[in-house]
């Protein structure tokens, strides 16, 4: 039965049609047409599986070919969306420092750049651009921004007034005397910091370590006025001659403008259209493997067009800021803080009395007055110079606005601190205006200033603590030396100075001024402890002469003969 079976499974359907067709056809030998019949039957099967099996691998081919292209196709929405994630970074960035950090990642992530650099355009003054005797160079820039005038003829009595003029926007001008220089640049860049390239209308600077362009085309320039980018591949290559203030730098070097959007609220109607160039983006593949090519070149124009709107924002904020900042400055330092006293005009409140009107000095000489006129002068003056240290007197305003505005720790991401004015931050490095303005406020509140970032808790308690009583001859003396070094910080250069420094400035503005009353002090006590002092020493010298006497009288008494 199994043989049966097996036979039935493996040759019946060969045999079973080989048959068929041998009783159709009746051939005289039917066993050599059987015999015939197979082999052909084994020749079309084998063709059949032989097609069966290349139509197989044809399948498994194309399915591995749409793998790949799949693959392909889910690589580049991968590189698109990882493009589109850095964009949203970096437009939903509300501070500087954080917009430089997504950028650089941005740039990294998506193209085979590793360093990035912002430089801002600037214009370029006379007094800066020196010629080869070092004179200024007089400039004669005819690209200034122009409005169109409005010509149109009044209208005839009786008619209709004119609607308001709004002169037609335009694309804001390039300075054609200019300078691109460096905000920010990546790790391992910072030297790049605050150094610049001047355009080619400039006279090429003798410090090219701080100064590069000048008399020359430049590629950072091409952009800038191209209002575009430009991308070289091979730096040595490039047209012009990529200068990098006369270093080598082997690779790749991308730069992009970063461009301003259209205005529409500016006064008189003087509006811009897109296009005004705040500075430019770039990177480079310097200590990285790999070339910038055209896909580089189109994702870092799509990030830079982001990056654009984002810090056109960015700056303006700072901008408004600044100006906020300034005013604030420039009010603790000259409104006269100290309120008025005098009388009342009729019909109006009597104003808060001045609580520094009776710091005048006092009639006479100290030195002919008695120790208890000096007692009661010093317990009054004492008195009267610790209202400036409450309330409305002005040591009391300038250390409020200090505690507000420069805390011991943030308290907003926008808002400064005692840590920002450690040495070496941004605006206080070692022996800059700001720096200078802290070592000078240390020495009046008498405070360590060598790690702010480690002790701002003891600076901080240490300027709120602070008392006018306090100050001597040689506080103010070394105080005068540190703000005395050129360039000197003075009332006049007051606007110079970074705005938390503006703010220390004032308190020792404040202190100076004051300082008088406060040496006047001093000096009643050092007179009155004098008299004092002289007081107890003609007593003590009364005393022992009395009993110097009284001893004398007695020892006399003693030695005289008893009487008869």
């Amino acid at each position: 039965m199994a043989d049966a079976t097996y036979l039935q499974d493996t040759v019946g359907p060969a045999l079973t049609a080989g048959l068929a067709s041998c009783a159709s056809a009746r051939p005289d030998d039917p066993v050599d047409y059987l015999a015939h019949w197979l082999l052909k039957y084994l020749a079309v099967q084998e063709k059949k599986a032989a097609a069966s099996e290349a139509q197989v691998l044809v399948q498994k081919e194309r399915e591995v070919l749409d793998a790949q292209e799949q693959a392909k196709v889910d690589a580049e929405a991968a590189k698109v969306h990882k493009l589109e994630e850095a964009k949203k970074v970096v437009a939903g960035c509300t501070n500087i420092p954080a917009f430089y950090e997504a950028i650089v990642k941005g740039v990294r992530e998506n193209t085979q750049a590793n360093n990035v650099y912002i430089a801002l355009l600037k214009p370029v003054t006379s007094e800066e651009d020196l010629d080869a005797e070092g004179q200024p160079t007089p400039h004669d820039d005819e690209n200034v921004d122009t409005w169109e005038e409005d010509t149109r003829e009044p209208p005839a009595e009786g008619e209709e007034p004119l609607p308001e003029w709004v002169p037609p926007k335009i694309v804001p001008s390039i300075p054609k005397y200019s300078k691109l220089q460096y905000v920010f640049a990546s790790e391992g860049n910072e030297w790049l910091k605050g150094k610049e390239v001047r355009s080619a209308a400039c006279k090429a600077s003798k410090d090219s370590s701080v100064a590069g362009g000048g008399g020359r085309e430049t590629v950072s320039f091409q952009a800038v006025m191209e209002r575009g980018g430009r991308v070289i591949r091979n730096v040595l290559e490039s047209e012009p001659e990529l200068h990098f203030f006369d270093m080598p730098m082997p690779g790749s070097f991308a730069c992009q403008a970063l461009l301003k959007g259209e205005t529409d609220n500016l006064p008189e109607g003087k509006n811009f259209l897109p296009g005004g160039v705040m500075g430019i983006l770039c990177c480079d593949t310097v200590d990285a493997d790999g070339v910038l090519g055209d896909k580089d070149a189109l994702t870092f124009k799509d990030l830079c067009a982001t990056a654009s709107t984002t810090y056109e924002r960015l700056l303006e904020e700072a901008r408004q800021r600044a100006l906020e900042e300034d005013a604030f400055a420039q009010k603790l330092f000259e409104v006269d803080i100290v309120l008025p006293s005098g009388e009342a005009a009729e019909g109006e409140e009597a104003p808060p009395p001045n609580p520094e009107a009776c710091l005048a000095p006092e009639e006479g000489d100290d030195a002919e007055k008695d120790i208890d006129a000096l007692e009661a002068e010093i317990t009054a003056l004492s008195a009267n110079l610790d209202t400036v240290n409450t309330g409305t007197g002005r040591i009391a305003v300038v250390k409020a606005a200090i505690k507000e505005r420069v805390p011991e720790t943030k308290a907003s991401e926008h808002g400064r601190s005692i840590p920002d004015l450690a040495v070496g931050a941004n605006d206080f490095e070692d022996k800059s205006l700001g720096n200078r303005v802290v070592v000078a406020t240390a020495k009046l509140v008498s405070s360590d200033m060598t790690d702010l970032v480690e002790t701002a808790g003891d600076f901080a308690t240490a300027i709120q603590s602070f008392d006018i009583k306090t100050v001597t001859e040689d506080m103010l003396a070394e105080i005068e030396t540190a703000l005395a070094d050129e360039p000197a910080i003075t009332a006049e250069t007051y606007r110079t100075l970074p705005f938390q420094a503006r703010l220390l400035f004032a308190l020792i503005h404040v202190a100076k001024d004051l300082s008088p009353h406060a040496l006047r002090l001093a000096a009643k006590k050092a007179l009155k402890d004098e008299k004092v002092k002289a007081k107890e020493a003609e007593e003590a010298a009364a005393k022992k002469a009395e009993e110097e006497a009284a001893a004398a009288a007695a020892a006399e008494g003693a030695e005289a003969p008893a009487e008869s």
